[in-house]
């Protein structure tokens, strides 16, 4: 439960997250420290889900460097494999109901959406949005298409969902890569 947005402008991504934490057996909602956007080399990374997935892939995750002329590609074999490596070695399973997870990950001024059935794809739009709150990011990133700061784009959409979803809280943060 959480939104995260990610958009690109004149070759670099933004990606901007929430801070909430659902505990969905008791439905409480706090706000964590911890971000859930992050940089790693080369990649901007947002995620949602399982937290356990998502510090997997912020602190034992060596991603690969791009390689090649096809993006698509190589995220989808290269990336993607070592990946896999990663989440088997920590017993993380993002596809299963207990890891359950999505991430956006930015490279190369493009962002690309990570399913839960390990594959990467790159939305028609300059933007995306994963999580709880991504319909109503999405409406305020189509919305603000117009508007030339991405930082306030971001931050717009954030507080959106953050208005219109209960599972959305502050604090937010926005990073650029």
């Amino acid at each position: 439960m959480t939104c995260i947005v990610a958009l690109s402008y004149n070759g670099k991504v933004y990606m901007g997250g929430d801070g909430a934490a659902v505990d969905e057996n008791s439905s409480t909602v706090s706000s964590r420290k911890e971000p859930k956007v992050f940089i790693k080399g080369p990649y901007i990374i947002g995620y949602s889900g399982s937290f356990r997935f998502g510090k997997v892939v912020q602190h034992s995750f060596n991603p690969p460097k791009p390689q090649g002329d096809d993006l698509d590609k190589f995220l989808n074999t290269a990336f993607v494999s070592s990946l896999r490596e990663v989440c088997d070695l920590a017993k993380v399973d993002p596809s299963s109901e207990d890891d359950g997870s999505e991430m956006l990950v930015g490279v190369n001024g493009k962002v690309f959406e990570f399913c839960n059935d390990w594959h990467l794809g790159e939305d028609i739009n300059n933007f995306n949005s994963i999580g709880s709150g991504s319909s109503f990011a999405l409406g305020s990133l189509y919305s603000t298409r117009q508007r030339t700061s991405p930082h306030a784009r971001i931050r717009l959409a954030l507080e959106s969902a953050e208005r219109f979803s209960s599972s959305v809280r502050k604090p937010f943060t926005i990073l650029e890569l």
